[in-house]
């Protein structure tokens, strides 16, 4: 990668435009954001003449960060085909059974299969819901990959004639953070339906991911966007094999979104402890954390973070209360009677998720079969051509979350958190 060092092009906001593969050219002076190793800048596909987003990462400090920056591009690329190719084959593809474990994992297409059959006991035949398996396509749920730097070869990797890497894919309006902080300044909460919807995007959205195989670590408002009236997730730069084994030194997180048991191995890391198994159940607090931000328009784990000095790392007293499974339940008292007014099947589903003990949590097939997602799974069934005998009254229908799971909530909450790359 040092071998055009000499040549790169600089790229300032004062280049108003560049154009990367005789294809994407990109507006230098439209920058959508900015991480620790990349800038978001929008972007247009000249070949087929619409918007796009590019990422392009930094230009490395040093020739040591130069493989760093490289593992993450090939990261992204290979697990946003994955997620795709996975997603693609729909929930009843025997390919997407999950690897063998001696532990609950976070979503089990076999376990959700037998939750909905007999959910729809007396109602449907096993075969009909065969047919609602073979329906349901998550491929909608995944910011869609359109190009990325590549050697002649065809892998990714730096891009010789900018000297950079990028990736290319198609261009969101609002990410779910903008969108929730519109929402507040306007003081317009959610009702109990759109917030119905808004969770189940969540939980959709990740058990796609699931299903691929990986674990994303940084779920949060902030990489999560919304693409034609559709929620998808974005930013899997960080994102690993489940259970496989993590270097904390090469964490992304954001601190009021991780799970307790990674502020635990954070905190351990400080002793002996340098890597630690990933786990689904990780995806499943961050989701939890969310859905609560989507109720109250406001991050809910942020006061804690700011009152015991987050900024301070993993010896700070927010990573302790964090890491520390014996505290108090997050759902509980003035917040847990808040949820039950809104719906009594709020508080459960929520509890459930956010348990600090993953041992305790539950898996996102929990999620999609509690009763919480009843209306939703009626609809779904419905978009099918089966019928159902509604056991509450339906929500107003608008249009149908079906074999595309189409997004049909609007926003929630404001979720500004620090990425915190541990090292």
């Amino acid at each position: 990668m040092a071998g055009n060092r000499g040549s790169c092009r600089i790229l300032s906001d004062a280049t108003s435009t560049m154009t990367l593969q005789s294809r994407y050219k990109v507006c230098l002076n439209e920058k959508l954001g900015e991480g620790g190793f990349a800038k978001l800048y929008k972007g247009l596909d000249l070949h087929e003449a619409k918007q796009v987003a590019v990422k392009i990462f930094n230009e490395p400090d040093s020739e040591k960060e130069c493989p760093v920056l490289l593992g993450r591009l090939r990261q992204s690329v290979d697990v946003m085909e994955k997620i795709n190719q996975a997603s693609g084959k729909g929930l009843a593809d025997e390919a997407l059974k999950p690897s063998p474990s001696h532990r609950r994992a976070s979503f089990s297409t076999q376990v959700l299969k037998a939750s909905l059959t007999k959910d729809l006991s007396g109602v449907a035949e096993e075969s009909e819901v065969q047919r609602l398996f073979e329906s349901i396509d998550l491929t909608k749920c995944f910011v869609q990959l359109l190009g990325y730097s590549h050697n002649c070869f065809g892998s990714p990797d730096l891009d010789t004639e900018i000297d950079r890497m990028f990736i290319v894919t198609e261009l969101g309006q609002d990410s779910l953070a903008e969108y929730l902080d519109k929402k507040r300044s306007l003081g317009q909460m959610l009702s109990v339906e759109e917030l119905r919807y808004l969770h189940w995007s969540l939980v959709a959205m990740v058990s796609g991911l699931h299903m691929a195989g990986f674990v994303h670590f940084d779920i949060k408002p902030d990489n999560i966007i919304k693409v034609g009236g559709e929620w998808k997730l974005i930013d899997f730069d960080g994102a690993v094999e489940t259970q496989s084994k993590v270097d904390i030194r090469d964490l992304l997180v954001t601190p009021i979104y991780m799970a307790p048991e990674v502020a635990r191995a954070l905190q351990e890391g400080g002793q002996a402890c340098t890597s630690f198994q990933a786990s689904r159940k990780m995806d499943v607090w961050s989701v939890g954390i969310c859905a609560l931000e989507a109720i109250f328009l406001s991050p809910v784990l942020d006061p804690w973070f700011q009152e015991w000095g987050g900024d301070a790392g993993a010896g700070s007293g927010f990573y302790r209360w964090l890491a520390d499974y014996e505290t108090e339940h997050i759902i509980s008292g003035d917040m847990e009677d808040a949820l039950r007014d809104m719906h009594q099947e709020l508080p459960g589903m929520l509890r459930d998720m956010l348990v600090k003990d993953p041992e305790g949590r539950a898996g996102l097939d929990d999620c999609i079969m509690h009763p919480w997602f009843r209306p939703i799974r009626q609809q779904l069934v419905e978009a099918a051509g089966l019928r159902v005998h509604r056991s509450e009254p339906p929500p107003r229908r608008r249009s149908l979350l079906g074999t595309s799971l189409k997004q049909m909530s609007e926003g929630a909450a404001s979720a500004k958190g620090k990425a915190c790359a541990v090292m």
